[in-house]
């Protein structure tokens, strides 16, 4: 009996040890400001308590009895980053639809200090899109947190529609309406396009059940894309990647488009692809000069090439996507000049962007954390506080994720 209760407690301090720890001699970065040197407390992957350091050397109590220790000195403590714009990564998509390819591309962002990511779709057949929503309704517990679905089309524009595959665009009808109110369990974030007939009744439904919308992939004008912010809209995908412009439509005058409203609108939160290829160097500069950094969401809408070597690959499922082509740091579409996607995880953006000059480490970090998550509407994660989720990367004043933890828990250490 004396063995079995001994057995006992060695298991349940075990279990302490991987529910309790402390990080401590960090500076936290939150809204774009940084901390004296803290240490934060983590319980059941909870943070629960966050002081200053000389609070932590001078109250015992703050001193783990059991778990571990995790030493920041030098570094910056920020949330995990999210990613509300991915295909895919290390060989795989999210249209595969199977429980290993949520797993390699969770395994791709955790690699790359995202702990939080939207599982993005391509626009194909509806039963296509099903079996990619079905099996991230299945397995949202992986290696990371999948958030729930970008469903990224079809209500697109055909002549902007980039990479999208035209053969499956479509407009919302009462029967591809009813198809994302039964999915708006798990679809967060939904992009369309605001010039596709009959596009304000869908977005309308959309914001009735949370789902946050975004536009792009158009060819509207200003007059379409207020109305669809009247409705609802509150982001811009992947701004100056088929998101429309100036332009005339059947007469002489000139219109706005989503690029210029998403500038000019305070409402608006725009993703960016900041790999200097998608979005050259000199045009985030003027899209930040335009937005500040508190309505950028930097995003991936990284691809199956993501993470793998040169060569040739497929955008959504490889029954029926679209070939592509990876050289050099760009992924296009075969046999074309344009992009299908990026290869570069946003936490080489984050570096990218400190590494130019311009943009704190703070500011940047809040691109990929906080922005992010107010744009979709949710408190649990984005920043280092008391009762969130213990998602956090450890930082080098470069960018350079060191240490990322997980759910309270050291998932990577690159120290």
């Amino acid at each position: 009996m004396f063995l079995f209760f001994a057995l006992l407690i060695k298991i349940f301090n075990q279990i302490r040890e991987m529910l309790i720890m402390d990080i401590i001699n960090v500076r936290i970065i939150n809204n774009a400001c940084t901390s004296e040197e803290s240490y934060i407390k983590i319980e059941d992957g909870i943070i629960t308590e966050i002081g200053p350091m000389s609070s932590f050397s001078k109250n015992s109590n703050n001193v783990p009895d059991s778990g571990d220790v995790l030493d920041g000195s030098g570094l910056y403590a920020c949330a995990g980053y999210i990613d509300i714009h991915s295909h895919g990564g290390y060989g795989f998509d999210i249209m595969d639809g199977t429980a290993e390819a949520l797993d390699k591309i969770s395994e791709f962002h955790l690699d790359n200090g995202v702990t939080s990511f939207l599982a993005t779709t391509l626009t194909a057949s509806f039963s296509s899109i099903q079996k990619a929503i079905d099996n991230v309704r299945k397995h949202k517990t992986c290696h990371g947190r999948v958030i729930g679905v970008h469903l990224e089309g079809p209500f697109l524009s055909r002549r902007n529609r980039g990479a999208q595959p035209e053969e499956y665009l479509a407009v919302p009808d009462e029967e591809s309406i009813q198809f994302v109110i039964k999915n708006s369990d798990v679809i967060k974030l939904i992009t369309v396009s605001p010039d596709v007939m009959g596009i304000d009744r869908l977005i309308k439904e959309c914001v009735k059940r949370g789902i946050a919308v975004s536009g792009g992939h158009d060819c509207a004008i200003d007059t379409e894309i207020d109305d669809a912010i009247n409705s609802g809209m509150t982001n811009v995908t992947h701004i100056y990647c088929c998101s429309s412009g100036i332009s005339r439509r059947d007469t002489p005058q000139k219109h706005i488009g989503l690029t210029q409203i998403g500038l000019l609108d305070d409402r608006l939160w725009v993703e960016v692809i900041a790999d200097g290829c998608h979005v050259p160097d000199r045009l985030f500069d003027f899209v930040y000069k335009c937005k500040g950094y508190k309505k950028i969401c930097l995003v991936s809408d990284s691809l199956r090439a993501a993470g793998m070597p040169k060569g040739n690959y497929m955008l959504g499922s490889k029954e029926d996507g679209v070939e592509m082509e990876v050289a050099g740091d760009v992924a296009l579409i075969k046999g074309s000049n344009r992009f299908a996607g990026s290869i570069t995880p946003v936490s080489k953006m984050v570096e990218r962007l400190v590494a130019r000059g311009g943009v704190p480490l703070e500011e940047a970090v809040y691109m990929v954390t906080q922005a992010p998550a107010s744009s979709l509407g949710i408190s649990d994660r984005g920043s280092v506080e008391c009762g969130k989720l213990a998602d956090i990367n450890l930082v080098d004043n470069a960018g350079k994720v060191k240490v990322t933890v997980l759910d309270g828990k050291i998932v990577r250490n690159r120290i």
